[in-house]
């Protein structure tokens, strides 16, 4: 190759024989360069930023990534799949994390599509499942084991009042944790329990067991779940 003269090789001189580079079709170089030589950026089309993106990443070219992953970011049909999978791809932290934590988060009910799980490949995937199967199991097992109350001084009635709060743990803790719809988020439930009256639960009595609670950790544990997979997936720089 070293002996060729300059003007005997004809590849990438004409569009007919155009530059050969592996793993990179004619479509992305032609994007890539119309980024590059014209500062074109297709703002609306999410396969033609990803292509921008991939070749920007693959030249080490900041500019191209920055540009691409900024309009991505712009776009609504930018999915937390999409995020999720690119940002593993091509190193981008911020988006392995929103995209994951959305994809696995209790209150946002994400259901995949088949198309959707070829897109993450095995591992990601995999990720996703066994995250999902942690926080599951968690909640399973605290809807039903309701903490014990300890009254505060002052409680005008510990039977009715620790009846009360059994009935509400059981009757609505449990359901916000184990709904297959609408369940939300642990720390969600602890500020409900802080903010809203139990009936016939005294006041300084459901205070003092939603302070507890935080201290004990046991309804934000999920999230721990979460960071926990997220420092396998995108250790902190």
């Amino acid at each position: 190759m070293l002996s060729l003269h300059p003007v005997d090789i004809q590849e990438g001189r004409t569009d007919e024989m155009p530059l050969d580079i592996p793993g990179i079709t004619t479509e992305e170089m032609e994007r890539f360069l119309d980024f590059q030589l014209r500062h074109r950026l297709p703002c609306d089309d999410e396969r033609a930023l990803v292509m921008i993106l991939r070749l920007g990443h693959f030249f080490q070219y900041e500019a191209a990534q920055v540009a691409a992953a900024t309009a991505l970011e712009r776009l609504p049909s930018f999915s937390a799949v999409s995020k999720y999978a690119l940002g593993l791809k091509f190193g981008i932290r911020r988006w392995v994390i929103d995209g994951f934590t959305a994809l696995v988060s209790p209150d946002k009910h994400c259901q995949l599509t088949q198309a959707e799980v070829e897109q993450l490949e095995l591992m990601p995937y995999h990720a996703i499942v066994q995250t999902r199967a942690s926080i599951e199991a968690h909640r399973r097992s605290i809807a039903y084991t309701v903490p014990p109350m300890c009254h505060a001084k002052g409680c005008l009635s510990d039977i009715d009042c620790g009846v009360a709060w059994k009935l509400e743990w059981k009757n609505k803790v449990a359901a916000h944790l184990m709904h297959p719809e609408e369940a939300i988020r642990g720390q969600a439930i602890l500020s409900m329990l802080e903010e809203k009256e139990i009936h016939e639960v005294s006041k300084t009595c459901r205070l003092g067991m939603v302070e507890r609670i935080k201290e004990s950790g046991v309804l934000t544990y999920e999230d721990q779940i979460i960071e926990q997979a997220l420092r396998s997936l995108a250790p902190p720089e």
